[in-house]
């Protein structure tokens, strides 16, 4: 008995020890649906198939990726970077998501979400739109201190002061003080007139984007195809939506651009105005497709559905005839303006 090699006196496991040991792993339930595979499980006898299908949804199970070594997020994920390089993870976040079939290609149902850091990405581009906000806003503010002549300073109040003052509330409808010209003094322009003048159009489309993008989630939600047949959890449609909000921030940062373009040239601002228009209409031109290879290449590449294509464009035309409704519904004198501006007969 001792003269035996220690290899041959280990017994190979049974049937029912492997069953019992992937029961106990995870990857026991469907990664898009989340039902139960235990009954599936409990008819393996000798070995493991790659592959099978989830008998509720119809899902492809990789069973190597479920209860083997799973390949992790990729490292320029928000949901996978180190906590202390979550700033770095999330502008890598936001420029993957304007390639969505890489982007798609890379994350699959089967990793998990993390809410927090979800959550974390959208506090993040919130937290920067407002401090870019708020910073052009004193800027634009403090620009009128600066067009003063120098000969008046006396008269003026100090452009750090006004800076200051906006800077903590940018939303303001007081004068955050007072500048001087050869023909008079006059209070500086209050921060809310700067809105309608120059941010107006930004805030609109940014805005009006992201309400586009949650509406297409609300369509996706309803499709036949996705709920009632394909049975997504509504998890994995939270992650696609949140990842997809990094675009109306991004179109918000180009229009924060031409703001700034006003406030640092000073004779040239509307030139620099008009320099970053032209990119920002090259974008608007691009928003469009981006939605609907989003949502396409999410349904197919992600979720594993069919018809992707199908699918993203019954989502994203659904979800601006709805946004032009409720547009309609609200405010039916400034629709009928925008249609008959559209089409030339105002």
């Amino acid at each position: 008995m001792s003269d035996l090699p220690v290899r041959s006196l280990i017994r190979p496991p049974t049937a029912p020890d492997v069953a019992g040991a992937v029961l106990r792993a995870k990857g026991a339930h469907c990664p898009r649906c989340g039902y139960d595979q235990r009954g599936e499980i409990a008819t393996w006898r000798e070995q493991c198939p790659l592959e099978s299908c989830c008998s509720e949804c119809g899902f492809t199970l990789p069973w190597r990726e479920l209860i083997g070594t799973r390949k992790p997020l990729p490292r320029w994920s928000v949901e996978q970077g180190v906590r202390f390089h979550l700033p770095w993870t999330a502008l890598q976040t936001i420029v993957m998501a304007h390639r969505p079939g890489t982007f798609w290609r890379s994350i699959k149902p089967w990793h998990d979400i993390r809410p927090a850091r979800l959550l974390f990405f959208i506090l993040a581009m919130l937290a920067a739109s407002y401090l870019v906000f708020a910073m052009l806003q004193a800027g634009l503010a403090a620009r009128q201190v600066w067009d003063s002549p120098p000969a008046f300073a006396p008269q003026t109040t100090n452009a750090a002061i006004v800076f200051l003052r906006v800077l903590i509330n940018p939303f303001s409808s007081q004068s955050p003080g007072t500048t001087a010209y050869p023909f008079g003094t006059y209070p500086i322009s209050p921060p809310v007139e700067y809105i309608s003048h120059y941010w107006s159009t930004g805030l609109t489309l940014s805005i009006g984007l992201l309400v586009v993008q949650v509406l297409c989630a609300m369509g996706f939600a309803v499709l036949p195809q996705s709920r009632r047949k394909a049975k997504v959890k509504w998890s994995h449609i939270m992650r696609i939506t949140l990842y997809g909000t990094a675009i109306p921030f991004v179109l918000f940062m180009l229009f924060a651009m031409q703001v700034l373009a006003m406030v640092i040239l000073v004779d040239a601002g509307y030139l620099g105005m008009n320099f970053v228009g032209v990119f920002i209409g090259l974008y608007l031109l691009a928003v469009l497709p981006w939605l609907v290879a989003w949502w396409s290449f999410a349904t197919g590449r992600y979720l594993q559905m069919n018809h992707p294509w199908g699918v993203g464009m019954a989502v994203v035309v659904m979800a601006i005839l709805a946004l032009v409704t409720l547009n309609a519904m609200s405010s039916p004198g400034s629709m009928y303006l925008w249609v008959m501006e559209s089409i030339g007969l105002m």
